[in-house]
C-alpha cells in the first residue's frame, strides 16, 4: 500500500525522499546520521500516537457523555492521533523498518508508573 502523503506534497514526494530530508538517509550521508536510529526514533512517534487514540477513548468512555463538548472535542483529536499513527505506520513500512513496540520504557509508560506513585515515593524520584 503506497503512504498517502499530506496534501500539501500532492504525493510528488515519496517515503525515502521524507526520509532524506527529514533525518538525511544514513546510506547517502554515512557521517551524518545512524538511520536505525532515526527509524526507532520514528517507530517510537508512531507507537504514541497509537497509544494515546486507546488513552483518549478511556477518558472519553469515563466521561460517559458528559460534557458533550468535551466528548466531542475529544472525538476530533482521537482521528487527528489516528491519522498521525496510520501515516507514521505506512512510512515505516514503505522503508521496511520495523513497526512493533518500539525499545526500552515509552515516556507514557513513565508517566502511568509516576502518577500511581505515592507523593513521598514521587518527590523520592522526581516525578511529581
Amino acid at each position: 500500500m503506497a503512504v498517502a502523503y499530506p496534501r500539501k506534497f500532492q504525493n510528488a514526494i515519496g517515503a525515502r525522499d521524507i526520509l532524506k530530508q527529514v533525518v538525511r538517509d544514513g546510506a547517502e550521508h554515512p557521517h551524518d546520521c545512524d538511520r536505525e536510529l532515526h527509524l526507532i526514533t520514528l517507530n517510537r512517534y508512531r507507537y504514541a500516537e497509537q497509544r494515546s487514540c486507546k488513552d483518549l477513548t478511556e477518558i472519553i468512555e469515563e466521561l460517559d457523555g458528559q460534557p458533550p463538548e468535551l466528548v466531542r472535542d475529544l472525538s476530533h483529536h482521537i482521528s487527528d492521533e489516528a491519522r498521525h499513527a496510520m501515516w507514521l505506520t505506512d512510512l515505516l513500512v514503505e522503508l521496511g523498518a520495523k513497526v512493533g513496540t518500539p525499545p526500552g520504557s515509552s515516556y507514557i509508560d513513565e508517566f502511568e508508573r509516576s502518577s500511581r506513585q505515592s507523593p513521598v515515593s514521587a518527590k523520592r524520584t522526581g516525578f511529581v
